[in-house]
């Protein structure tokens, strides 16, 4: 049922999605085994998620990560430049939400996937290695995925964090993170 001032509900925009998962997915557990972790990744994500970097935060190759999402492309999932997002950030939401999309929620483990492999990355030998534009990408990404993980907390975490920026970065994206370790700094002393 479509609300009055033309906005569609969530009930409708629940049932497009789960009638849109089915047909993709008829079988749950082969979907929970194969696309579930990789749509993490991609619901974690803020923004478009380069396919080669969404490929390496899930450990396949390229072809392989395109293959697992291909029934979700055009329906759920849309191409932007050299990466994918969903096609509403609604979906992010239903994703996200095991009461509004069981059995096809995420976990919310894509969000760490991605900061841990952010941040293996900027430790790496290989770091100088990655590519500007992504390293550009990476670190600009960084600080927002670090606000909802685990990480954010951890004031021994930040400090490191914050080091890793500072030595291979220096730009403002350490700027959120230097921030949040004099937030947690006053809050201990």
């Amino acid at each position: 049922q479509s609300m009055a001032n033309g906005q569609v509900s969530h009930n409708d925009l629940d049932a497009f999605f789960r009638d849109n998962f089915r047909r993709a997915f008829p079988d749950v557990k082969q979907y929970q085994l194969n696309q579930a972790p990789l749509l993490s990744i991609l619901a974690a994500y803020p923004g478009v998620l380069p396919s080669s970097l969404a490929a390496a935060i899930s450990g396949e190759t390229e072809d392989k990560w395109l293959t697992k999402l291909q029934p979700l492309f055009g329906a759920l999932l849309i191409k932007e430049g050299n990466g994918y997002k969903p096609f509403h950030r609604e979906l992010t939401a239903w994703l996200q939400s095991v009461g509004r999309s069981h059995p096809y929620a995420v976990g919310p483990d894509g969000r760490q996937k991605i900061v841990e492999y952010f941040l293996g990355l900027l430790q790496s030998a290989n770091w100088p290695d990655v590519p500007g534009e992504q390293r550009h990408l990476i670190l600009s990404r960084l600080p927002v995925l670090l606000k909802q993980s685990s990480f954010w907390n951890d004031f021994g975490a930040l400090i490191e964090v914050a080091k890793r920026l500072h030595k291979n970065y220096q730009y403002q994206e350490e700027h959120l993170v230097v921030m949040r370790l004099l937030e947690l700094a006053e809050r201990n002393t």
